[in-house]
């Protein structure tokens, strides 16, 4: 049996602890904590297909319908994204 180190960060006293993938958390990954990998990690616009101009300009629209339907008294909107034969269609709705 080995002593229990005293003043250890948080970070340390889990440096080599991984969760074992149970019943309960192979469904629930919102509860499961977070792996930890190596690598720095990517934002959206790292791993979008978009160039960075149409992601800004995108965001930008996003933004703009977003303020008008609040400015409408909408609080909460859910996004419909669908394919079209020209494009990809998004229309905003209030939930």
């Amino acid at each position: 049996m080995s002593k229990i180190k005293k003043n250890l960060s948080d970070q340390d006293m889990l440096k080599n602890w991984h969760e074992v993938e149970s019943f309960e958390t192979i469904f629930d990954q919102g509860e499961a904590p977070a792996k930890r990998s190596g690598g720095a990690k990517k934002n959206a616009k790292e791993e979008s297909f978009l160039p960075d101009e149409a992601h800004k300009k995108l965001e930008q629209l996003v933004l703009d319908i977003r303020l008008e339907q609040f400015r409408n008294g909408v609080k909460e909107v859910k996004w419909k994204v669908t394919r079209t034969p020209e494009g990809i269609l998004l229309t905003p709705s209030p939930k």
